[in-house]
Formats: C-alpha cells, structure tokens, sequence
C-alpha cells in the first residue's frame, strides 16, 4: 500500500493527516448492513481482508483500498479521490462487541451518493477527534 508520501499533490497542497487501517463498506441501508455483517463473518473464515489508507489533504480526501483473500492474493486495488462538496456526514464512534467486552473507536464518513466507508482506529479517542477534525477542517475549508 502507498504512503502518504507517494501520492501527488496539487500545488499547494499538503496533507493534513494520514491514515492506515482495516476498512468497511457502510450503507445507509439497514438491510444492506446486515447483509454485510453476515458477509464479514464469512469472510474472517475466508481470510478476506479489507485494508484502507485514508489521507486528508486541506483540499481533498483520498482514499485507497485493498482486498487480499485465503490472507495472502490481492483482488481488489482501488485509489480514489474525494472531493469535499461530496462528502455528506463525517463522525467518530465508540463501538461495542461480543457483549461489550470488545471496544474499538472508528473514523466514518458518508458521500452523498450514499456510500460509506468506516475505518477502525488504533489510537483511540484522541486519534479519532483528531482525524475527524482534520477532515471537517478540510470540508469546511473547501466549501
């Protein structure tokens, strides 16, 4: 997956925050959303794997997203650019699992298209008021 360094900017522009993580498809659809989370249980056993980077720039957000499967064969590559009039709703969630006993914070945001992408975060609270800020500014910005 590239850096952060290895994608071209504009003139002028710097990024803001990047960001490297696991990543999941987000629907506005409450159907659609339990259809997926049936498909990622599947997947686990499958050794599918969804990976994403994330990078804030102060004029745009790109995104790339890899698929490996059985772990190890790449099926899927996709780089894209997000420009911010596009962008419907950016949050940060504190999420439970498996009975509360399993917490992760996640950085979403939502076009408005109605796709949407969730990235789960490592860092925690700080991280995620940190990229959730980063990309407002940037929304906010460019508007």
């Amino acid at each position: 997956m590239a850096n952060s360094s290895d994608i071209i900017l504009m003139d002028g522009e710097k990024v803001v925050v990047a960001l490297q993580t696991e990543m999941y498809a987000q629907s506005t659809n409450i159907i659609e959303n339990i259809i997926a989370k049936v498909f990622g249980i599947v997947a686990k056993f499958l050794g599918v794997k969804r990976m994403g980077q994330l990078t804030i720039t102060d004029r745009r957000l790109i995104l790339e997203q890899h698929q490996k499967i059985l772990w190890c064969f790449d099926t899927k590559a996709v780089f894209s650019t997000i420009m911010p009039n596009a962008i419907a709703s950016v949050d940060y969630a504190f999420v439970g699992q498996i009975l509360c006993l399993c917490r992760k914070y996640v950085f979403s945001f939502t076009t408005t298209s109605g796709a949407g992408y969730e990235f789960v975060l490592q860092g925690g609270a700080s991280q995620a008021s940190e990229i959730t800020n980063a990309a407002l500014n940037t929304l906010l910005k460019n508007k």
